[in-house]
């Protein structure tokens, strides 16, 4: 209802009185927990077979986090029908989704867009930005003003340049509308460093032979927090090892695995039957999957692998690939110790399985990111 008889209408108004160019929308997100109105669980119930739970288990909330993320997907879809019998050129974006904790193909949108990143965190931007290099739409990462330079705005600006993206700039006007001299200002030189760098790096498709797989059960289980811990700290592992990588979802990774040589399982305790059978099919066709920390079961059923009592590291042929498990969970360490030398042994595995590849060898600190994309059919490192 919210939808169709409050939004909808609105949007439609603001079409016939003003023809914009493209909406916007703030803040379409549901988490975690579920609505208990009438039309929500008979929804659930008629969809798993059994009433919505007040006290979930793990698996039941894993039903629960189907639901809540399909009705932001129907809601999007009635919104992108609704626009399009007005003026199908309208470009739509809703905040915040279909960025990382989400983890599924965008629906009814033309890009993505999400005020991510209100304050400065180096880590957060470049992990965002990996993912959405390669999930399906084009993105931008809106950045406060407040408290920032200009060098500090160009710095977080060319992180998203070098991995295809654009960049937001998000100003607080006066009262009146007007925006401030001192934004003008910072938004004019903003606006040069980065024209001057678009054409050669907005579009750009990354050119990495690592991606780190990030499992959708988890996600709709526990929520994406466990796993947003989990693969950006693996990415931050590799961004300061300077290995170039990519964070995949299912559908991102099948339509992208040749290009993989070496796929990684970090931390995590639950992944769906599917995703299993899809990685046991990537190794026996020459891949490394690298597994650190928890084992899934069903991963474990489908690579008929068992985690040694004695906690050591198992390497099995499977195919013409391999799978290289590490039980020590190298990545919840490094996250709360931020340890270089945990960070070293989990780089020496990722090397070890990755070969004699040809690979880009950096003499800089470990905060330098190394980002290899190819734009119109040439390869670029920034």
């Amino acid at each position: 209802a919210w939808t169709t008889e409050y939004l909808i209408p609105i949007l439609h108004e603001l079409i016939d009185r003003y023809r914009p160019g493209h909406f916007w929308l703030d803040g379409l997100w549901l988490e975690g927990r579920p609505c208990y109105c009438e039309h929500c669980r008979r929804r659930f119930e008629r969809t798993y077979g059994y009433p919505l739970p007040l006290q979930p288990t793990d698996e039941q909330q894993g039903d629960i986090g189907e639901m809540l993320e399909a009705s932001v997907d129907d809601a999007l879809r009635l919104i992108r029908t609704a626009v399009s019998a007005k003026d199908p050129d309208i470009l739509l974006a809703a905040n915040t989704a279909y960025f990382s904790k989400d983890l599924r193909p965008p629906v009814g949108v033309d890009w993505l867009s999400w005020d991510y990143v209100n304050t400065p965190d180096w880590r957060a931007l470049p992990f965002q930005c990996t993912y959405l290099a390669t999930a399906g739409r084009p993105a931008d990462i809106m950045i406060y003003e407040a408290r920032r330079p200009l060098t500090h705005l160009k710095t977080e600006a060319a992180t998203m340049l070098a991995h295809g993206m654009r960049f937001h700039l998000w100003h607080d006007p006066l009262p009146d509308g007007a925006i401030k001299p001192k934004s003008l200002e910072l938004g004019a030189g903003l606006a040069k460093f980065i024209r001057e760098r678009g054409t050669w790096c907005i579009g750009s498709d990354p050119s990495a032979n690592v991606a780190i797989f990030a499992s959708r059960r988890l996600h709709v289980t526990a929520g994406a927090r466990e796993l947003d811990l989990a693969i950006q700290s693996m990415h931050e592992i590799l961004r300061q090892g300077h290995v170039p990588c990519e964070v995949v979802r299912r559908d991102t990774f099948l339509a992208r695995k040749e290009r993989y040589r070496v796929m990684i399982v970090p931390d995590t305790r639950l992944m769906f039957r599917e995703d299993a059978r899809i990685l046991k099919t990537f190794v026996e066709g020459g891949g490394a999957l690298v597994v650190i920390g928890p084992l899934p079961r069903d991963l474990a059923s489908e690579l008929e692998l068992a985690p040694p009592p004695t906690g050591e590291n198992v390497t099995r042929s499977i195919g013409a690939g391999r799978v290289l498990y590490i039980a020590r969970n190298l990545i919840s360490e490094f996250r709360a110790l931020a340890d270089p030398d945990t960070r070293d042994e989990a780089l020496r595995v990722v090397r070890e399985v990755l070969g004699p590849v040809e690979t880009i060898r950096v003499n800089a600190p470990t905060g330098v990111e190394v980002v290899p994309v190819v734009h119109d059919g040439s390869l670029h490192v920034h």
